[in-house]
């Protein structure tokens, strides 16, 4: 209730809330990419542990191409 009260005065959620929205317009467009590339690393990350730690399972290959 104090900080809320002190707020009113010193625009502490002002003062947060324009770096923020300054960092989201310069970098909002790339966060999709930088998700889109976590996922992908932390998806062949885990195969990848996966087949070290269970190496009597079958393990597929992937392939860039794809057949019909």
């Amino acid at each position: 209730m104090i900080v809320a009260s002190l707020d009113l005065f010193v625009f502490w959620t002002l003062q947060c809330a324009c770096p923020v929205e300054t960092w989201r317009k310069q970098t909002g467009p790339a966060v999709r990419r930088w998700l889109a590339t976590v996922g992908e690393f932390e998806a062949l990350f885990f195969a990848g542990r996966y087949a070290y730690e269970h190496p009597a399972d079958v393990f597929r290959n992937f392939a860039d191409t794809h057949t019909l």
